[in-house]
């Protein structure tokens, strides 16, 4: 049996691992790490020998992962994250940021909103290279080698060090030809038998308002489409089919371009809230610091945005505690 002299050296198997499944291929491996195809064939097979199981089917066309190569993935990318981490931590933290940042964001945060901050992030970091991904299915972040996660809404998976930066008021919106057909409405109750596009997972079926006085109401409509994709549910919108909850940041200019008309302009919707989550083999990362930072300024400069009090609460009068407050049916 292969014996290892330092815990390094695992460390090291395991990242060559990662490499080949990440690139599809041995060869492609070898590029990327710049060493002999060889050299990564020999370390595969000594991880193999060390686990005492095959972690890769080869063919002759291509390599596919084993049930145990999949599961020891995971543990791969968890204890390389880790391993990096605690590295991190010693560097002296006046070394320039440098090396691949791996960002996954909201849909409409990242196409719309996050970009800009990238690129200004990238100019002042010219040594990393920003992976950005968008998009509105919750990752497994310790599975997935990620080092930043941004979310309209709460980050709960466990394990995760999460943050609510920012909270986001809404706008309660339909397109001009369904308020000609239906009438404007005056009061929440009157939205009960609109269409409505839901936006999951901030509301489902109803939409809790509250007006200038306090008073707490639901604006329910019936559902007849369920997205997890503001971008989508805006287009859906303005095509007629529903009335909507949008980011203010968004809406505005909808309803400046006349393509969106606000609902219930004395009903104010629950904010939603902006949030922020790592790793923690990452979370002190000088990196990933910086990048949080940059999007925390960039989340400010939106319209409608409610900074966060001292106890994680929107700066809203008569909130209160997001989404704990009861709401009357």
């Amino acid at each position: 049996m292969l014996c290892m002299s330092i815990p390094v050296d695992r460390i090291q198997l395991m990242s060559v691992f990662i490499r080949i499944v990440e690139t599809g291929s041995i060869s492609g491996a070898a590029r990327e790490l710049r060493v002999a195809q060889s050299s990564v064939s020999r370390q595969l097979r000594q991880l193999e020998d060390l686990l005492g199981t095959a972690l890769l089917h080869r063919s002759t066309h291509k390599l596919s992962l084993t049930e145990a190569g999949r599961s020891f993935l995971g543990d791969s990318r968890r204890m390389v994250g880790d391993w990096t981490g605690i590295e991190n931590r010693f560097r002296d933290q006046a070394v320039l940021p440098k090396g691949k940042l791996r960002v996954t964001a909201s849909v409409g945060l990242g196409q719309l909103v996050l970009v800009d901050a990238a690129a200004r992030y990238l100019r002042q970091h010219p040594e990393v290279e920003l992976e950005l991904h968008v998009d509105d299915t919750p990752p497994a972040i310790l599975d997935s080698g990620i080092d930043c996660l941004i979310r309209i809404g709460r980050i709960t998976e466990e394990s995760i060090i999460a943050k609510i930066v920012a909270y986001v008021r809404g706008v309660l919106v339909a397109s001009p030809l369904l308020i000609a057909e239906r009438g404007r409405p005056k009061d929440p109750a009157d939205l009960a038998t609109w269409p409505m596009i839901s936006i999951l997972p901030f509301f489902s079926d109803h939409i809790p308002v509250r007006n200038a006085r306090g008073k707490l109401a639901k604006a329910k409509g019936i559902v007849c489409m369920s997205t997890r994709n503001i971008v989508v549910a805006r287009g859906v919108a303005r095509g007629g089919a529903g009335f909507a909850l949008l980011p203010q940041w968004l809406a505005d200019e909808e309803i400046r371009q006349g393509h969106l008309e606000a609902l219930l302009p004395g009903w104010e919707p629950q904010p939603m809230p902006v949030s922020i989550g790592t790793p923690p083999a990452t979370h002190k990362q000088l990196k990933v610091k910086l990048f949080v930072e940059e999007v925390t300024r960039t989340l400010q400069t939106l319209p409608g945005l409610c900074r966060v009090t001292a106890t994680g609460q929107p700066q809203i009068n008569g909130w209160g505690a997001v989404g704990s407050g009861s709401v009357p049916d």
